[in-house]
């Protein structure tokens, strides 16, 4: 049996290879994650910010199923994921998940930050909606976190823009 199937287990393995690297390059490139170099078919990636457990219930919610690494050995300091490599098209679907997610950090502070000012006045003085993503959600989790206080400089994506298209 071994000699029949020999050369299609080789081209599988050069498969899993291939798509390895090419999603390994892909999940490096959404910029959450911390790529560690596998040679199996998952890949473990500790998170640069949110928790694996926010990803996991997203990704959950969403019908993607990777695994939460915390409290296994040696994932102690940090916050760790296992993917299983599949095929591109799924992989790429996958990838499509990850870039439409938010960590959860500003929803505790969303219904604090509305008796300040209401989402009605929010949205007359700004025409955002409530989202997480909003940027009033995410500059007043700073302020409560203390991380607005250190802060020196900030720069807004459409301040950004304004400069690279004058």
């Amino acid at each position: 049996i071994c000699g029949k199937y020999k050369k299609s287990y080789i081209n599988a393995c050069d498969m899993i290879a291939s798509e390895r690297a090419r999603f390994s390059s892909l999940l490096d490139k959404t910029g959450l994650f911390v790529v560690y170099p596998s040679q199996a078919n998952y890949i473990m990636c500790r998170m640069k910010k949110g928790t694996a457990e926010s990803l996991c219930e997203f990704l959950i919610e969403n019908n993607f199923l990777i695994k939460n690494l915390n409290g296994k050995n040696g994932c102690d300091n940090g916050e760790y994921i296992r993917i299983a490599i599949k095929k591109p098209e799924e992989n790429d679907e996958l990838i499509s998940e990850i870039y439409s997610y938010r960590d959860q950090r500003t929803v505790k502070y969303m219904e604090e930050l509305h008796p300040l000012i209401s989402e009605d006045e929010l949205y007359k003085r700004t025409g955002i909606q409530k989202q997480i993503y909003n940027t009033i959600y995410q500059l007043y989790e700073d302020k409560k976190s203390g991380k607005l206080a250190i802060a020196k400089t900030m720069l807004f994506t459409s301040d950004y823009l304004h400069f690279l298209l004058t």
